[in-house]
């Protein structure tokens, strides 16, 4: 037997500067998760979105993107039972099966 839970997708249009959209999505996240959302998921390229040079430069690794560390961190917070974020991440975006679990140090 399986439980049930709640899933939202949260949609917003991402710019060009991360800590904006990091501070957007954490507020849908809140939002999302003060009306029983347990499963959460944001769009592709949640972080930025660039083209071309400025995406390759603006692209980190996993460990070292400052936006996938506020959304573990937000996580944590809301106790979301996992936040699903598609980033660009050196220049390529995360598959879906990417992930923030609650409490995790790493996705």
């Amino acid at each position: 037997m399986s439980e049930n839970f709640t899933a939202a997708c949260v949609q917003f249009t991402a710019g060009s500067d991360s800590e904006p959209n990091l501070r957007m999505v954490r507020d849908l996240v809140r939002r999302a998760r003060d009306v029983g959302a347990d499963l959460i998921m944001t769009p592709e390229a949640s972080n930025f979105v660039e083209s071309g040079r400025r995406r390759r430069e603006k692209a980190r690794r996993e460990a070292d993107d400052p936006f996938l560390t506020g959304m573990r961190s937000v996580a944590r917070e809301t106790g979301v039972v996992r936040a699903i974020v598609r980033a660009t991440l050196t220049g390529l975006a995360v598959p879906p099966s990417s992930s923030i679990r609650r409490g995790a140090g790493s996705a």
